[in-house]
């Protein structure tokens, strides 16, 4: 049975206030899929609590999905960054992991520190530049909610998730002028 992990960390110096929503809604749409999955979610993510959720559901992870600040040098956790090369060795001990979702900003510069450390093939959703709060909170929705879906495909949640933020930009007036989030989908090899 898949098993997500969700961790969110929300510091109340640089608060974001579309995450303790993302938090919500990933919870009620999985909470409708209690038969098909499981899942673990993460609020407030510690360095401590990543590490004791890693090591206690290693052998069962499939999906970790990460929403809060970041780079492409670390995660923004409530009590300090966590990074990168620690995060690829708690990646090491989950060997069904199949998919990583980093939802913050700048995150692509991981990916191949991750698929490099890892060695194995792994799809990771990242972002190629700063991401406003609310299209993190509408991307993330937007794919899991067609993700659960029956008979979706990893890279059809992914478009479908796209579609619905490129939407949410073309409203903007003067979009050009706004921080545009940039999303690609590395792919199992």
């Amino acid at each position: 049975m898949p098993f997500i992990l969700l961790a969110f960390s929300n510091k109340q110096d640089n608060y974001l206030e579309y995450l303790k929503k993302e938090t919500s809604e990933l919870r009620r749409i999985l909470l409708g899929l209690q038969d098909k999955l499981e899942y673990e979610i993460i609020s407030n993510a510690t360095t401590e609590d990543l590490f004791d959720a890693m090591t206690a559901f290693h052998d069962q992870v499939t999906v970790f999905h990460y929403g809060g600040h970041a780079d492409s040098l670390y995660l923004e956790l409530e009590n300090r960054p966590q990074g990168i090369e620690q995060f690829v060795q708690l990646l090491k001990g989950m060997a069904n992991l199949q998919i990583i979702f980093l939802n913050g900003c700048s995150t692509q510069g991981m990916v191949s520190k991750i698929l490099e450390g890892l060695g194995r093939d792994i799809a990771v959703i990242a972002t190629s530049s700063k991401i406003d709060d609310q299209r993190a909170f509408n991307f993330s929705k937007a794919f899991y909610t067609s993700f659960t879906q029956e008979n979706q495909t990893l890279s059809g949640a992914f478009e479908m998730a796209k579609s619905v933020l490129m939407q949410q930009i073309s409203k903007i007036p003067n979009s050009g002028k706004v921080c545009r989030a940039k999303r690609e989908i590395h792919p199992l090899r």
